[in-house]
């Protein structure tokens, strides 16, 4: 019989804490089996004896209905379905080359809780890079082409302040070498 791999349920746990709404499980294996192991990990809905179509089918019907899409597989059935999400995950330690290829993202372990850590680490990146755009952007282009088409600057000054928010956009972006998950 199969089981699920130890710490699932714990991962899924940690995406909902993150904000995943909604946790599908979609698999090819018989819907007793399938059942079975959903209520142990605490999936919120099933879909089971699905052909690798019916998977990529049920991807894009939660984009058609708004939905932003994470598929995580590991299998030449979950190809399709990983190619077409939003975010394709391919779990790489049992992963197959084609769900490697497919994928956005590909672990090197089975461990599920992967996942939240790639999530945090992905949003505290996006994070960094719009703080960055703000700085680089707002300091540089708006206020130091304001100061020089108004002749309140020179190029010294312009140089200066090109150099500044270059710095900043340096040391806000090494945060994310301290972060630890």
């Amino acid at each position: 019989a199969d089981e699920p791999r130890p710490g699932t349920r714990d991962a899924l746990n940690q995406l909902r804490t993150s904000g995943i709404r909604r946790i599908m499980m979609l698999t090819g294996d018989n819907r007793a089996t399938a059942q079975r192991i959903a209520d142990e990990l605490g999936v919120d809905e099933l879909e089971a004896d699905l052909l690798p179509e019916d998977k990529l089918t049920t991807v894009r019907r939660l984009q058609a209905e708004g939905y932003k899409v994470a598929m995580v597989g590991d299998g030449v059935n979950d190809a399709p379905a990983l190619a077409a999400a939003d975010v394709g995950i391919a779990k790489g330690a049992a992963g197959t080359h084609a769900a490697l290829e497919a994928a956005d993202v590909a672990l090197m372990t089975d461990d599920m809780s992967r996942i939240a850590e790639a999530r945090l680490i992905s949003a505290l990146a996006y994070r960094t890079i719009k703080e960055n755009l703000i700085v680089g952007v707002g300091v540089v282009h708006v206020l130091g082409i304001a100061a020089s088409l108004m002749g309140l600057i020179g190029p010294i000054e312009a140089a200066i302040i090109h150099l500044g928010p270059d710095t900043l956009v340096f040391l806000n972006s090494m945060k994310l070498l301290r972060m630890r998950v």
